[in-house]
């Protein structure tokens, strides 16, 4: 059963309330912005489309019930989207440590837990090449490689290289076809070092690349556009670190990090087209108003010669950081975390990143921290609300459901059983 939660509004015509991002400040406008066609973004100069695409209904965000054990944590931390009917979710839950793996799958009327190899562990990335060829990964309880396959009927653990002396983890994965998979993280070797290893259809192998010279790096993220067109984002000692694989090597591109920042990381990356990447994150600094660290979020832009910081708004003055971005098009592109204690969710419309109302369950603190469109209409996020127990959170972006059941508190008992 579906539990769908509207966005606040008495009224038979929902008002969104989202803020945008402005040159200097933050202003609260309705979704109805008035622009002039063909504008760029202030923050970049970014040549605008002009054109919106055509919107049928009043699109919104709305909490789906989503099962999950019976554990002191459970968290989803990555989704993929196949089509409107399958979609899957990937994560972890414990009572104690060590954490079991978990998977759920969407079959366009439910959620539900997934049976799978038994074992301990963690998984952090999934990716969907077709219906009958989804990888998901992440480590087990040994902190070694984990990365586990979907043929269609059964999840089945497949054999991954872990170069590292004590750890070696992969964070997120992605492919263009069944021959051609990537997956990313570290391992230490010796210290923090970025890992990326490659299925070649038969067989995971690590895969050599450059790297900055210093022993605390990590990658967090890939994106595929094709055999010759790969993007992974991270972390290197306090900076962004980009590279890229043209079909031959692995190149490390330079990337800026904000002015009088004191630390700035990449957790999430999407490509549009060769000239049109989108990567986000988060940037700390010093309040010197307040005398506190604060985290804001960092999106940037790859225009085929250069990366660029891309303005972006953040929750008044809470720490906002964002945790995965998705791009259907040049001006559909979606990107989620969180602001204080809440979901935050974000849009780009070819001219500005605004953050859209996205609900929470009530008097939780919850968090993003993956998304994925299929459509427009038909966008997913996962996360976890911090209750007791801590639980899985899924929201859907889309039309109203014709005859939706309403309520303002969820009901967080879990619908399913625990794989074995």
């Amino acid at each position: 059963m579906i539990r769908f939660i509207r966005l606040a509004g008495a009224a038979t015509l929902l008002t969104l309330l989202v803020i945008v991002f402005g040159n200097t400040t933050d202003t609260l406008a309705s979704t109805e912005l008035a622009r002039t066609p063909g504008q760029g973004s202030a923050s970049t100069g970014m040549p605008g489309t002009g054109k919106e695409a055509p919107n049928t209904c009043l699109t919104s965000w709305y909490i789906v019930d989503s099962p999950g054990p019976s554990a002191a944590v459970t968290r989803l931390q990555d989704v993929a989207v196949v089509g409107p009917n399958d979609a899957w979710a990937v994560g972890y839950f414990y009572t104690q440590q060590p954490s079991n793996p978990l998977i759920l799958h969407w079959d366009g009327t439910a959620w539900s837990m997934m049976a799978q190899p038994a074992g301990l562990g963690q998984l952090w990335g999934v990716t969907a090449i077709a219906p009958n060829d989804v990888w998901a990964v992440g480590s087990d309880s040994n902190q070694r490689t984990l990365t586990m396959h979907w043929n269609g009927t059964v999840w089945s653990v497949v054999p991954s290289p872990s170069p590292g002396t004590s750890y070696s983890l992969l964070f997120s994965v992605a492919g263009s076809a069944s021959n051609d998979v990537w997956a990313v993280g570290r391992a230490d070797t010796p210290g923090s070092r970025s890992l990326i290893v490659h299925w070649n259809g038969t067989a995971w192998s690590v895969v050599a690349h450059p790297e900055p010279p210093v022993t605390d790096n990590r990658l967090q993220s890939i994106a595929v556009r094709s055999s010759d067109d790969v993007w992974v984002v991270g972390y290197s000692a306090g900076n962004t670190l980009i590279m890229n694989w043209n079909g031959s090597v692995w190149q490390v591109v330079p990337s800026p990090n904000v002015a009088g920042s004191w630390d700035n990381t990449l957790d999430g990356v999407d490509i549009v087209g060769p000239n049109d990447v989108w990567a986000v994150g988060t940037t700390g600094y010093y309040d010197i108003n307040t005398r506190v660290l604060l985290l804001k979020t960092l999106t940037m832009h790859w225009n085929g010669a250069r990366w660029d910081i891309v303005g972006s708004p953040n929750v008044g003055n809470l720490d906002t950081t964002l945790a995965e971005v998705d791009a259907l098009s040049s001006t559909d592109i979606w990107a989620v975390g969180v602001g204080g204690n809440t979901t935050l969710t974000m849009h780009w419309d070819g001219f500005a990143w605004t953050i859209v109302a996205s609900p929470n369950p009530a008097g939780l603190s919850s968090n993003f921290t993956a998304v994925a469109a299929a459509g427009p209409q038909d966008v997913w996020a996962v996360g976890q609300s911090a209750g007791s127990p801590h639980t899985t959170l899924t929201e859907h972006y889309m039309c109203p459901p014709p005859t939706p059941t309403r309520t303002s508190t969820p009901t967080n008992t879990p619908t399913g059983t625990p794989p074995t």
